[in-house]
């Protein structure tokens, strides 16, 4: 496992280990809570995503990649891409290490 060398403490201090930390709670919360709201609103008989400019109505001029998305949002947010997320983010994290040493 990746995490003694990511997490190093006495290598980058405490507070970035942190913020590492906290950073992977947040990717792991969020993409519990996306999916558990899909699956919620499905089982309800609603729409897997709320209507509503967010979703169907972003200006494509502002905000091009969500627009892109826009009705997709609910078949994007069922999808299981927790390992994927996580496999890169650790990269991420190993890399930058990698370039601090």
């Amino acid at each position: 496992m990746p995490a003694p060398v990511v997490l190093r403490p006495r290598h980058h201090g405490l507070d970035h280990a942190q913020g590492r930390l906290r950073g992977l709670w947040y990717y792991t919360v969020g993409e519990i809570l996306v999916r558990a709201r899909t699956q919620r609103r499905r089982a309800e008989g609603a729409p897997a995503a709320p209507s509503g400019p967010f979703f169907g109505g972003a200006d494509p001029a502002r905000v091009p990649r969500l627009a892109a998305v826009g009705n997709r949002w609910p078949e994007l947010a069922e999808r299981d891409i927790y390992r994927q997320g996580l496999r890169a983010f650790v990269d991420g994290l190993l890399a930058q290490a990698g370039r601090a040493s």
